[in-house]
């Protein structure tokens, strides 16, 4: 059965639908004189066969947890593995496969809720979460995690929609992040526990860049492309203001730009090397603000750890505009 979309519309000609399913952004377009122009790839019908973890909310523990295994308090939690024997996106049933409740609507702003109880996935504590998505001033849309646990738990939720900003192909678009360092991983995606400088690799956008030029060195020596957690918080630092953009992508040639902001510590670069039908590998990139993958089995990483009585509050901007 097709999921009803949710759209909602804001005051500065941007509009997004939404979908219970996965508590996923669906779509997102942008007025131009030209016509509405798409942001983000979409399918033709949600819920979809493919499944690419499109626009939906990935938790209960987003990116990879190593071994599918978490120690709290020195008792171990072993969760589902989806990956090989790592834990991706939260599991098999993740938040990404669930029907979320609809518990707010607005024209500019609606809010959704779940339950994951207690196990759900191997995860310790019932948790109940919400995401929030709000379209504001200035071409601006917010979305807001929240949660909160009954016994202590792990807890890293974020939105993983494939942008492209009316490109058919990725090298069409350029990108600027200001991140000094990146997370090392292992041949399995996961972080070695290293904190490596982006200088001297194709990962360094600290002056803008076409996305190719970080294409075109990963493919020809890793065929999995790029898929790197970038540094936006060192550990043991406050983490980034919402203030200043952490990213900003663009499309030169249709003069549309779109600057994220958020207060997470990390953002995972993928550029979609695994798509397949209906859409095209390298059609659409990710950058999602989210934890440092794999935390909780790295004590000096940025904790994702959330306690009874604590409320798990995290905010990503996306704005999008035209330039010139």
């Amino acid at each position: 059965m097709s999921d009803t979309p949710i759209e909602l519309q804001g005051p500065d000609g941007l509009r997004v639908s939404l979908f219970r399913h996965g508590a996923a952004l669906g779509a997102i377009t942008l007025d131009t004189p030209d016509g509405r122009l798409p942001m983000c790839l979409s399918y033709p019908r949600w819920p979809a066969e493919e499944h690419y973890y499109l626009g939906v909310v990935a938790g209960r523990f987003a990116n990879r947890i190593g071994g599918s295994r978490v120690e709290l308090d020195g008792q171990s939690h072993q969760l589902v593995a989806n990956e090989g024997s790592n834990c991706l996106h939260g599991g098999e049933h993740g938040f990404d496969k669930r029907l979320w409740q609809l518990t707010a609507q607005g024209q500019d702003a609606a809010s959704f809720a779940l339950v994951s109880e207690h196990g759900d996935q191997g995860f310790p504590g019932t948790l109940k979460a919400q995401v929030h998505y709000a379209l504001l001033s200035q071409g601006r849309l917010q979305i807001r995690f929240e949660a909160e646990t009954d016994r202590p738990t792990v807890v890293n939720m974020c939105n993983h929609s494939y942008f492209h900003l009316g490109a058919t192909d990725l090298r069409e678009l350029t990108l600027w992040h200001r991140a000094e360092r990146y997370l090392a991983i292992d041949s399995a995606g996961i972080p070695t526990g290293e904190l490596m400088p982006v200088a001297g690799t194709p990962l360094d956008f600290r002056q803008t860049q076409g996305l190719g030029q970080a294409l075109v060195p990963f493919l020809a020596n890793q065929p999995d492309g790029v898929d790197h957690a970038l540094v936006l918080s060192e550990p043991g630092l406050a983490e980034p203001a919402l203030s200043q953009p952490v990213a900003v992508l663009s499309h030169p040639r249709l003069g549309v730009r779109m600057r994220l902001y958020t207060d997470q510590p990390a953002l995972q670069l993928y550029t979609g090397q695994h798509l397949g039908a209906p859409f095209a590998p390298h059609q659409g990139v990710c950058l999602e603000a989210e934890g440092f993958p794999d935390a909780p089995n790295h004590p000096h990483f940025p904790s994702c750890r959330l306690e009874p009585g604590q409320r798990y509050q995290k905010t990503v901007v996306y704005q999008f505009d035209r330039q010139g």
